[in-house]
């Protein structure tokens, strides 16, 4: 049971960080069409 729920808590991090890094990667290419 407590491994499952490291598990998850660990893929919600994950999936987390790959919004971000994609959220940076939109701005970054909204602002390079702006200039």
């Amino acid at each position: 049971m407590y491994s499952i729920h490291c598990f998850l808590v660990l893929k919600v991090i994950i999936v987390a960080k790959i919004e971000f890094k994609m959220r940076n990667g939109l701005k970054k290419r909204i602002f390079f069409i702006f200039e």
